[in-house]
């Protein structure tokens, strides 16, 4: 039973290893190794693909906008200092944080008309449902934008912004 116990200790640590690395710069390559070939006929259709269709508005609120107070939520920022632009039917954000100067985007779509769907510039995009998701809502008289960002067990976080608090 020790030695059970030491062992899953062992895997424990490499795990730990393994996955602190990835990601950090380490190159864990060996000159050996070769490009892997996937046929053509088997690469599905890339993401920028799959929204090629241009960004429209929602109501009184652009895509751009709903995406900005998205984040803005989610990262507890400012929209004022979240930047947007369109590629491909998929708006980017990018801010620089106040605090230290540091540089963040994102990415972000909707999907069904009611939900924001992002990611980071090179992650993967939040739609597990495991994830925390967010939702959004236009007032009857276009006037606000609800933001509301839904977790796993249950609870929420629900902020409003106007048109003014989110720019053109």
């Amino acid at each position: 039973m020790q030695r059970l116990k030491h062992f899953s200790y062992f895997l424990l640590f490499i795990n730990v290893l393994l996955f602190s690395t990835v990601g950090c710069g380490t190159d864990v390559s060996t000159s050996d190794e070769k490009p892997i070939q996937i046929p053509e006929d088997k690469v599905e259709q890339s993401v920028s693909e799959q929204f090629k269709e241009p960004v429209k508005p929602l109501n009184s609120f652009s895509v751009s906008q709903i995406c900005k107070a998205g984040i803005a939520v989610l990262m507890g920022q400012e929209p004022s200092i979240i930047k947007t632009s369109e590629q491909e039917g998929i708006v980017l954000l990018s801010y620089t944080r106040p605090d230290d100067g540091s540089e963040w985007k994102y990415r972000c779509r909707i999907k069904d008309g009611q939900r924001i769907i992002w990611a980071s510039d090179t992650g993967r995009w939040r739609d597990d449902p495991a994830d925390e998701q967010l939702f959004f809502r236009v007032s009857e008289e276009d006037s606000t934008l609800e933001i509301e960002e839904r977790y796993e067990d249950g609870s929420s976080v629900l902020e409003t912004f106007d048109h003014s608090q989110l720019g053109s």
